[in-house]
Order: structure tokens, then C-alpha cells, then sequence
């Protein structure tokens, strides 16, 4: 526990902002956990239900794990550790947000585990775990979304940092008695799997005339056949305005390109900007580097070209 932080405190004076999802909310953590040499750094937003992991990498500083790829290791453990005591539902699923990353379906492919689709928000994820209650038609297992929100079974059903946090700690002792980090981990999931390589970002346009412009933005991006994005072939366009499948509606577009990278543009619901995720996956991390770099160049400058 950090000191300065240990004690409930309204104004939270130790950070600038308290997200998780700013590096800097780690910086005096970092301090006491170099000084006992700890594995993993954890912290959690204020209602404790969002929570980011550090880990240790081998002679280097922490690295901070994001929202998706702690997902890949929490999926992996928890499936792996459910094979291994013979208890993996076989009709079991999990749920991840159309903006989340899409490596746990591949992960759970492995163990014939299902994932479903819905819109942002644990009530909208969890609700599977209410419908699936009722029908009995799957167990659910997992759900997550992007921005550091998890949770594991129905029990709880809405995002849980507490429930996570002694799930990451868990997972990350029982890696270590092997000697591997929860980086390490990491890397063997992506030599497994493919390794994702992920952009999210906003932008912020405020007042009326920044709405107007997030419209004229998702309108474009909409209406128009652009039909390649950093040098890609564009394959399909899939709009939510009335729904997808078995997705809700929402203001949300995703564009699938030829390589199976792709990208989703929505506008925030509660402040003024439009969020935007690219993600791509490769054999090779450079070379799926390279491919986020080009899709985010290219894909900025055609937002900002729109005034």
C-alpha cells in the first residue's frame, strides 16, 4: 500500500487527475516498488471498479499493461486454470465491447470458448449474464472492455477492480514460481496468438461548433466509400446506427481493412470528442508496428482534414 495514498482523501492531492489510465497516477508507486524490487504495481480509480497492472520488465522499468493486454493474460489464466482442474464449461463464453480488441476470441478458440459483441458499458456486457441466466444457453465466464474495466463469472456483473486485483496478483505469483513476469507472459501470448498492436486516442473539439464537427466527421467517414486507409485495402464498413447482429444501436463505425487490422470511430457519449481505435495484428511486431503508424497517420490527417 502507498502511504500517501492509503487514506481516503476527496481531493486526491498525490495526482493530477485519478485515472489509472495516466501513467502518472503510478509515479509515487513506482518509487516504493523499485525500493522492495515488487513484481507488479496495481492501482484502481476511485470507486475501485477500473483498475490498470504495472509489471517489472527484466533490467528495464515497468511496463504499464493496457486495458487489452491485460485481458489477454487474464483470459489465458483463467482458461488455462479452468482446463487444468476440469472444470471448463463447455458451453462457456465471454463478452468484450466492439471497440475492445479482438486477440481473446483467438484465445478462446483454443479452449472452445465463445465471444460475443455488445456495445460500451458493463450493463450492456453483463447483460449476457442475465439473458444467459435464464436460457442456460451459455456460462459466462469473462467480459471485459478496453478501458480497464473487467470481470470474471456473473457473480458480481459489473465492472470490479477488487475482484481483479486479487485475480492479478494470483496470476502473477503463480507465474513467477516458474520465473516468468507477467511481461514475459505477455510475449509468449503474442508468439502464440499474433501480436496486437493498438493506437486509441481522442479528440477533443469543445462547444457547439465541435459537435457540429465530430457530426461532419462521423457523417464523411459514414457516407463516403474511402476505400483504403495507411496503404490497406478497406473490406467492409459495418455501421451500428441501427444496430448490428446481435449489437444494439450506436453511433459507431468500424472499418475491417484486407489484412484484418481495423479501426472504430465513435463519438464520446459524455464529453465533447470523438474517440478513435486501431488495431492490428501481425506475426511480426515490427512489421505490425509499421502498420499502426501508417493507419494512424493517415486516418488523423482525413479527421483533419475535415473542418
Amino acid at each position: 500500500m502507498v502511504k500517501e495514498q492509503e487514506n481516503p482523501d476527496p481531493d486526491f492531492k498525490t495526482v493530477s487527475f485519478p485515472n489509472p489510465e495516466f501513467i502518472e497516477v503510478f509515479d509515487i508507486g513506482k518509487k516504493y516498488a523499485n525500493k522492495v524490487d515488487a513484481d507488479i504495481i496495481i492501482a484502481t480509480d476511485p470507486d475501485s471498479d477500473r483498475l490498470r497492472v504495472l509489471g517489472r520488465r527484466e533490467k528495464a522499468d515497468y511496463y504499464g499493461f493496457s486495458g487489452n493486454e491485460l485481458s489477454y493474460l487474464l483470459v489465458d489464466y483463467i482458461l488455462k486454470g479452468l482446463k487444468s482442474k476440469n472444470i471448463l464449461p463447455q458451453n462457456g463464453a465471454m463478452v468484450r465491447s466492439i471497440v475492445s480488441s479482438d486477440l481473446i476470441e483467438d484465445i478462446g478458440k483454443a479452449y472452445n470458448i465463445k465471444c460475443f459483441e455488445s456495445l460500451t458499458g458493463f450493463k450492456n456486457i453483463c447483460n449476457y449474464a442475465n439473458i444467459w441466466e435464464k436460457t442456460d444457453e451459455y456460462k459466462f465466464v469473462f467480459g471485459y472492455e478496453e478501458s480497464i474495466g473487467y470481470v470474471v463469472t456473473d457473480f458480481v456483473r459489473d465492472k470490479d477492480g477488487v475482484q481483479i486485483a486479487m485475480l492479478v496478483a494470483e496470476m502473477a505469483a503463480f507465474y513467477k514460481k516458474n520465473n516468468i513476469s507477467l511481461y514475459d507472459k505477455l510475449q509468449e501470448i503474442f508468439k502464440e496468438y499474433g501480436y496486437v498492436s493498438e493506437f486509441l486516442t481522442s479528440i477533443v473539439l469543445e462547444g457547439q461548433k465541435g459537435a457540429e464537427r465530430i457530426k461532419r466527421m462521423m457523417d464523411k467517414f459514414r457516407n463516403e466509400n474511402i476505400s483504403e486507409f495507411g496503404g490497406i485495402r478497406c473490406k467492409e464498413k459495418i455501421d451500428f446506427i441501427n444496430g448490428y447482429k446481435d449489437v444494439g444501436p450506436s453511433n459507431v463505425l468500424k472499418f475491417i481493412l484486407n489484412d484484418k487490422s481495423w479501426f472504430s470511430l465513435r463519438p464520446s457519449g459524455t464529453e465533447p470528442k470523438i474517440k478513435l481505435y486501431i488495431y492490428t495484428k501481425d506475426k511480426d511486431k515490427n512489421i505490425g508496428d509499421k502498420k499502426i503508424n501508417d493507419l494512424k497517420k493517415d486516418i488523423l490527417q482525413k479527421l483533419e482534414n475535415i473542418k
